[in-house]
């Protein structure tokens, strides 16, 4: 893929493609739920399964509020399975799955046991969406550390798509830290405070494309879509 003159949701989704797993590290009032709406848009028609690993009920609320925004939101966030991570909300969602316990190895090891018994290894491609680490780490700190890595190595072995949104600002610079380690591409969305204006920040830190490696976009949202305007350096 030519990486030259990219938008920065087709930069999101190349880079996506080439390798796995992406992390969008976000804050409040980045809007990374519509982000998120307009890179699944793109992505979700290049894939035979859609499957969300949801923690305390993130994909219930990334769902209510896009579709608030967009006609079509609820349908574009519309897996093939859903898995519930001690949910409250989800559970009226008829989700593929509910786990409830706070230990990493037992959400893992059900998690594994569920994608065994509904997908083997048919060759179909798969686009995993993973929301609420937040939540969960913000619960259970210690037990956050040990889930990512987890996760990430699991969802790796199945050769798939990995897309995982983290408010980071949720935790100390030293747990984002070991957080990001394990991410191939790391994308940052902010909220720029200058003077009087405040404006969204995306932020490139890392992808296969380093021509475009710390380099930002300022951008924003309205129900007509989404406009990037390339931010100096």
């Amino acid at each position: 893929m030519n990486s030259m003159a990219k938008d920065p949701i087709s930069l999101m989704m190349d880079a996506s493609l080439r390798m796995s797993p992406t992390f969008l590290n976000y804050q409040i009032g980045s809007e990374i739920e519509l982000i998120l709406y307009h890179l699944l848009k793109r992505l979700k028609g290049l894939y035979d399964e859609v499957f969300v690993i949801s923690f305390h009920d993130a994909y219930h609320f990334f769902v209510s509020y896009v579709s608030s925004v967009y006609p079509d939101g609820r349908e574009v966030f519309r897996p093939s399975y859903l898995i519930s991570v001690n949910p409250f909300l989800e559970e009226v969602m008829n989700p593929t799955m509910v786990i409830k316990v706070k230990d990493p190895e037992i959400i893992m090891g059900r998690i594994q046991s569920k994608l065994l018994s509904l997908n083997p290894d048919n060759g179909k491609k798969k686009l995993f969406l993973v929301l609420g680490l937040d939540l969960y780490g913000i619960r259970y700190r210690d037990e956050l550390i040990q889930m990512i890595p987890m996760i990430s190595r699991m969802l790796a072995r199945e050769r798939s798509n990995v897309l995982m949104a983290f408010n980071v600002r949720a935790f100390p610079e030293t747990v984002s830290e070991i957080i990001d380690s394990f991410a191939l591409n790391i994308f940052r969305f902010a909220v720029e405070v200058k003077k009087k204006a405040i404006r969204r920040k995306l932020t490139v830190i890392r992808s296969p494309f380093i021509e475009y490696n710390l380099r930002s976009w300022y951008y924003t949202i309205t129900k007509e879509g989404i406009t990037f305007e390339l931010a100096e350096r």
